[in-house]
């Protein structure tokens, strides 16, 4: 299989434990949705280390503004639907798709912590977010 880059969001000096996240843990990276392994069959995994400025951050960023605009949604860690118009958080919700997928990675069991039994490399910088 050839390698391939994917380029997506920030990631954190991620879970020391392969999937398991202590109560500490900022929220991008608390409660991770359940990984499907049909998602993942045959593609193993490795996840850049970045620095929290690169992912948690900015994640935390944009859910402290779309709080302070009125939503009740938070940023894309769990399925909503708006009950008030937040304006522009409202609108920017259609681009957190780098925060579900960026989660869904986080939460494989096929990651890899050798880059060099890597499939799928991934980029954990939330740029849409930022």
């Amino acid at each position: 299989m050839r390698a391939c880059w994917v380029t997506f969001p920030s990631l954190l000096a991620l879970l020391a434990s392969h999937g398991s996240v202590q109560a500490s843990v900022r929220p991008l990276f608390r409660e991770l949705p359940l990984a499907r392994d049909e998602d993942f069959r045959g593609v193993s995994i490795f996840i850049y280390d970045l620095p929290e400025s690169f992912n948690a951050d900015l994640h935390e960023k944009a859910e402290r503004g779309a709080r302070l605009a009125g939503s009740n949604c938070d940023w894309m860690r769990y399925p909503c639907s708006e009950t008030k118009n937040a304006g522009r958080w409202s609108i920017a919700r259609q681009i957190g798709h780098e925060v579900i997928i960026l989660r869904k990675f986080l939460a494989s069991s096929n990651r890899v912590t050798d880059p060099l039994k890597a499939d799928l490399f991934v980029v954990p910088c939330l740029v849409a977010t930022a």
